[in-house]
Formats: C-alpha cells, sequence, structure tokens
C-alpha cells in the first residue's frame, strides 16, 4: 500500500509540475502584463519600470525558474523601492545619480565616479540590505541596514552619501539575494492588487471551498438517491423519467442553466438572492445554496446513471438471489447490494474534483460569487500572471489531491487494485 501511494503522489507532482510549466509559458507569451496594469497613458519609461520591479525583463528561463524557486529570486519589487528611495535621497544630497540598468545608457556615464551595489535578502518577516558603496577613488564600504522596507534607504542614505563624497555615482540595478518561489511557498505578488498572491487567494479560496463542499453535498445527496431509486424500480416509468431527466442535466451546460435558475428562482420568485456572499457563515451558506445547486446539476446526473447501472448489475449477482431467496426483507438486500456498487462512486469522488473547480469559474461569474473562479476570471483578462499561476497552482494541487484520495480509498476498498498497480 505504501508503495502504491508514493507512485501516486510522485505522478501526481509530475502533473502539477507540466500544469505549471503549460500555464507559465502561455500567461508569459501573451499580451503585456505591464501595459494591461498600467493602462494605455503609461510611458516607455513607466512601463520599464514595472517591467524591472516584477522581473519581466528578465529571459523566460530565468523567470521560470525563479518561480519555482530553484533559481534566484527575479522579482525585483521591493529592491527596486529600496533603489528609487535611495537614489532620491543621494540627488537631494548632492550627488549626480545614474542608473544604467532603467536608461541602457552605459557609454554616457562619466569617467569618474562612485559606484553603488546591493542585495536585499528576507530574514522572517524583516528584509536585510547589504549595500557596497565605492567611491571614485576605488575606496569600498560596506553598509547594512535591517527592518522594513520603506526605512532601509533612509538608513544608509547620510553615511552612504559621506562616503561617496559628493559627484557622480552609478547605482547598479538592487537584486534579492535570497531564493523565493513555489518551493519556499511563495506565489508572487499580484499586479492589480498590489499584494502576495498567496493573501489573495487566502482570502478567496473559503469562499469557493464552501460552494464546492455544498455542490458536492448536492450531487452525492440527489445523484445517489436517483440512482438508487431508478434501478430499484428498472424497467418502469420511474426509471425512464429519472434517467431522461439525468441525460437531460448532463446535457445542460452551467452557463445555461445559470441564467435560468437565477433569473426564475431568485428574480421572479425571490426565494435566494441574486448573487454575492452575505454577512455571517449561515448567511454564506443561504447565499450558496443556489449557485452551489446550479454546479452540482451535471456531476448529480452524472452520479444518478453510474449507481443506476452499478446497482442493476449488483441486484443481478448470485449473493443478491441468496439473500433473498433466504429471506431477507427487501430494504436489506438492496442495502447490502448498495454498499457492493458504491465502488465506481468513490473513484468518481476524486474526477469531481475537477468537475468543481472547472464549473466553479463560470459559476462564481453568473451568481457573483467572490471566490476562486472569480478572481481567475478577473486575472486572465487584465493578465495579471502572478495571480493567474496562483489559481492554477492551487486547482491543479486540488485536483490531484482528490485524485490521490480517491485512488487510495478504491486501493483499500479493493486489494485488486494494488495488485493490478504494483503488477
Amino acid at each position: 500500500m505504501l508503495a502504491f501511494i508514493v507512485r501516486r503522489v510522485l505522478g501526481a507532482i509530475t502533473i502539477v509540475f507540466l500544469v505549471v510549466l503549460l500555464v507559465f509559458t502561455l500567461v508569459h507569451a501573451i499580451g503585456d502584463p505591464a501595459a494591461a496594469t498600467l493602462g494605455p497613458n503609461a510611458g516607455p519609461e513607466q512601463l520599464a519600470d514595472f517591467q524591472r520591479k516584477y522581473g519581466l525583463d528578465r529571459p523566460l528561463g530565468q523567470q521560470l525558474l525563479g518561480y519555482l524557486g530553484v533559481g534566484g529570486c527575479v522579482r525585483g519589487r521591493r529592491p527596486a523601492i529600496v533603489e528609487d528611495d535611495l537614489s532620491a535621497q543621494l540627488e537631494r544630497a548632492g550627488l549626480d545619480v545614474a542608473r544604467p540598468h532603467r536608461t541602457s545608457e552605459e557609454s554616457a556615464l562619466p569617467s569618474s565616479h562612485g559606484e553603488i551595489t546591493a542585495e536585499l535578502t528576507k530574514a522572517g518577516e524583516a528584509w536585510e540590505l547589504a549595500l557596497v558603496a565605492t567611491d571614485a577613488g576605488g575606496a569600498a564600504q560596506t553598509f547594512r541596514a535591517s527592518g522594513n522596507v520603506d526605512d532601509l534607504a533612509s538608513e544608509v542614505a547620510e553615511p552612504v552619501a559621506a562616503h561617496l563624497g559628493g559627484g557622480a555615482v552609478v547605482v547598479r540595478r538592487f537584486d534579492r539575494g535570497d531564493r523565493c518561489g513555489l518551493l519556499q511557498g511563495d506565489l508572487g505578488e499580484s499586479f492589480g492588487h498590489n499584494e502576495p498572491v498567496a493573501d489573495v487567494i487566502g482570502h478567496r479560496l473559503p469562499r469557493t471551498l464552501l460552494l464546492g463542499a455544498i455542490a458536492l453535498l448536492f450531487e452525492l445527496l440527489f445523484g445517489l438517491s436517483v440512482g438508487i431509486l431508478a434501478a430499484v424500480r428498472r424497467n418502469t416509468w420511474v426509471d425512464t423519467g429519472l434517467m431522461s431527466s439525468a441525460y437531460l442535466g448532463i446535457s445542460l451546460p452551467t452557463f445555461v442553466t445559470g441564467p435560468l435558475f437565477l433569473f426564475a428562482f431568485a428574480f421572479l420568485y425571490g426565494w435566494f438572492p441574486l448573487g454575492g456572499y452575505g454577512v455571517g457563515f449561515w448567511d454564506h451558506v443561504y447565499h450558496a445554496l443556489l449557485p452551489a445547486f446550479t454546479l452540482a446539476i451535471i456531476g448529480a446526473a452524472t452520479y444518478a446513471r453510474i449507481m443506476r447501472s452499478e446497482l442493476v448489475d449488483t441486484l443481478r449477482s448470485d449473493f443478491v438471489r441468496t439473500a433473498a431467496a433466504k429471506g431477507l426483507p427487501r430494504h436489506r438486500v438492496v442495502g447490502h447490494a448498495v454498499r457492493n456498487a458504491l465502488l465506481p462512486i468513490v473513484t468518481m469522488l476524486g474526477l469531481s474534483m475537477t468537475l468543481l473547480v472547472a464549473g466553479a469559474i463560470i459559476t462564481e461569474t453568473i451568481f457573483g460569487w467572490p471566490g476562486m473562479g472569480a478572481l481567475a476570471i478577473r486575472a486572465i483578462v487584465n493578465l495579471d500572471a502572478p495571480t493567474v499561476m496562483g489559481v492554477v497552482v492551487v486547482f491543479a494541487v486540488t485536483v490531484q489531491t482528490g485524485n490521490l484520495l480517491a485512488d487510495i480509498a478504491v486501493a483499500a476498498l479493493d486489494p485488486r487494485v494494488r495488485l493490478e498497480k504494483s503488477g
């Protein structure tokens, strides 16, 4: 069993990595995030500064390694903040500051000048700055500061200016000396929200989990009930009606049933709110009922068809006939058959994660539910690459976790699965 779990975990990690690689390449190949974030009125210097702060001016391979956390951190927003603050304070102190990495005018630098290089490293909640200032005569001195990013430049500006003694100074690009990326639990910083992607997702993820949990409950409740009833009353008008409804449910996509339900049950009858999230837990649940039911229709219809098919076959098996021949009550015979027919349903639970994740994107947009789906749509429209990647990573991990748990449950219930996988 342990070897089976290890193989499945390794397979899940491989799939997540391939998804990250594919989406990262597509996101960075489509459009210009700087232009999409800053708007059409942004000038070339503003666009270049945005790309510098978020590492978009680096080669794509270097950006990928930095995002994964196996290479140096290329996201330089905070180093850029310190660099800008220090440059402004040095100019106010009377120095002639040049930053060739922003203008690409290396040849226009004065022949005699000082130079500043620096690295910024995150140490817990604080930031540490290590700055080397070299005056025009070649004398170098290291200056260090730690604390809040906004205060680092002020701590070193005066002693750095005194060491350089005036004249021209070249400020080289400030970089991060540590690593940041997926392996460090860092999903990057959102372009649009101007805060860590992990915080943005952490605010939205519980809402999508609530919606998905209620939808999964509806899927199992209605799907299994309809499937059992149709199997017990097979070849009757009840069976025909229920299975016809199941086919209809599978055929109607969420973007069709969502507006219809919203119009009928929320607008016309007023049984449910028109959208939103509500205030307080039970109000959240109340607001989630209609979108969760909409999200659950396809899954419930699928469960109903599978449950009916499996239960019909099980009711024809020898052990069921033997139990009925011995006089076991009808409901107990059906109960034993249902338990034996549940194995494919357990497998389907993992696949349901995929349907819930895909459906949530459309459903949340229709019902104005402020979850991961709505966040993904806005991030894609605005070319907010870090947020798109963060949502993709969370969705991919969620789907693979669901599939992994389903495989483990099936292997625990049926040892033949473990033997087949090992063979």
